[in-house]
């Protein structure tokens, strides 16, 4: 979110401080509303990992919508800080996919000094 934004929602909230991962969370179900209100959600396939992150701590909404000419498409909703967890940290999927036992392997410096 940008700076600011967690003393925005809690003001709107009427609640002294939100914490930056209350906020984030708070910003990800919103975005998870527009993309509903705007695209049909197929029902069942809806997954919360930002209230219930996986034992890796990966967090994300997940859902898939009907777009007007039919197809299906899976939607992932997730803060920046979420996304880099999910992409170079710990809950990576390299990590558990690829091979790859250090998070710090897959950041781009690091790659650099391995090539």
């Amino acid at each position: 979110p940008r700076s600011g934004a967690a003393a925005e929602l809690a003001a709107s909230l009427e609640q002294p401080t939100l914490s930056r991962p209350e906020a984030e969370a708070l910003l990800c179900y919103a975005a998870y509303k527009q993309v509903v209100t705007r695209w049909r959600e197929e029902p069942g396939r809806f997954k919360d990992f930002v209230a219930r992150p996986k034992p890796n701590g990966y967090q994300s909404l997940h859902t898939n919508v009907r777009l007007p000419d039919g197809r299906l498409v899976e939607v992932q909703v997730r803060s920046e800080a979420m996304h880099e967890a999910a992409e170079r940290g710990a809950a990576a999927h390299g990590l558990y996919k690829g091979g790859v036992d250090t998070p710090a392997l897959l950041l781009p410096e690091a790659a650099a000094t391995i090539e």
